[in-house]
């Protein structure tokens, strides 16, 4: 196995204001998501308080009502006896248990350290935004460094976190119903729904503020670690050039002699290489890919031998040399 570094590699332009927005706003949509993923994951914890009344800061008011969040107002005539799991049960309705247990001190606590979520996804986005790539010659495959990070994004931080979140709405919903109506339980689901988004959007400034700094220092962050990894003792770096319609991958003497950069995205845009001779063992113009990489390139399998070329092209296919 060896790495590979695309110098073509792009990341999010950033170079005006609004691409600067665009960007942020992508990347805070993973801190996003695993905000959501937590807030399910509490939220389970507290199915108790739907259908057992578990709601320890219940509270009976001196008129008669039952304040969940346990704060009577004057109007109550203040806190008259704590109000216990039967008392809760008896006095509150199902709704009103579903909202608690949405909004309990714990969530409010994960809402509150939002900020810090972004110390936490960077790593990842960073990793999953390498321009690095392993080579393994015995399969003749090709993975980027990031794609671990990636399928880690897509189960906390993507639609990992969707499903879970609903499988937790409708769990608790289900529980909360009366006689296992369904239509109740809908009308639940959604109302978790609108409180989620509600409360997304009120912290959401909490998360985009300090991923914008993040984002301003992005191409920094990765191209660091890119660098520290080609300088890595012990790693064979080669790099990998497209000239006349021939993909070429070759070992680099000493880590030093490599310099790709990310390349902008104001960058000119390179002429088209002119078309290299048709390999003629090789499979048809039209015969369909197989696969598709990270970098622009679809691959196909011809008599056990792995070809490639521009992905939604025409081009011929070039035989892949490792």
């Amino acid at each position: 196995k060896f790495l590979i570094r695309f110098s073509e590699y792009q990341l999010h332009p950033t170079s005006t204001r609004t691409e600067l927005f665009r960007a942020t706003r992508k990347m805070s949509l993973t801190a996003v998501f695993v905000l959501v993923f937590l807030i399910s994951l509490v939220a389970q914890s507290n199915i108790g308080m739907v259908t057992e009344g578990n709601i320890p800061d219940a509270a009976m008011c001196q008129d008669g009502t039952v304040d969940l969040v346990g704060f009577c107002d004057e109007g109550q005539g203040g806190v008259a006896d704590a109000c216990d799991s039967s008392c809760v049960m008896e006095n509150s309705t199902p709704g009103d248990r579903i909202f608690e247990a949405y909004l309990s001190e714990d969530i409010l606590m994960f809402m509150m350290l939002s900020p810090f979520l972004t110390s936490l996804v960077a790593p990842v986005l960073v990793l999953r935004y390498s321009s690095l790539s392993i080579v393994d010659k015995k399969t003749r495959s090709m993975s980027p460094i990031g794609e671990k990070a990636n399928d880690l994004t897509n189960v906390a931080a993507g639609m990992g976190s969707v499903v879970l979140f609903f499988q937790t709405a409708w769990r608790i919903a289900n529980a909360a119903v009366e006689s296992g109506n369904i239509g109740q339980g809908i009308l639940f689901v959604g109302s978790i729904l609108l409180t989620t988004v509600g409360l997304v959007m009120v912290f959401y400034p909490l998360i985009w503020l300090p991923m914008l700094r993040f984002t301003k220092a992005f191409e920094g962050h990765v191209l660091h670690l890119d660098n520290t990894l080609m300088q890595s003792k012990g790693i064979e770096i080669h790099e990998l050039t497209y000239s006349d319609n021939e993909l070429r991958i070759a070992p680099v003497s000493s880590p030093g002699q490599t310099t790709a950069q990310h390349t902008p995205a104001s960058a000119d845009v390179l002429p088209e290489p002119t078309p290299g001779p048709v390999v003629k063992e090789g499979p048809s113009v039209d015969d369909p890919a197989q696969s598709t990489d990270a970098h622009g390139f679809e691959w196909t399998m011809h008599e056990g031998v792995n070809f490639y070329r521009k992905a939604d092209s025409k081009d011929p296919w070039n035989k892949y040399e490792a």
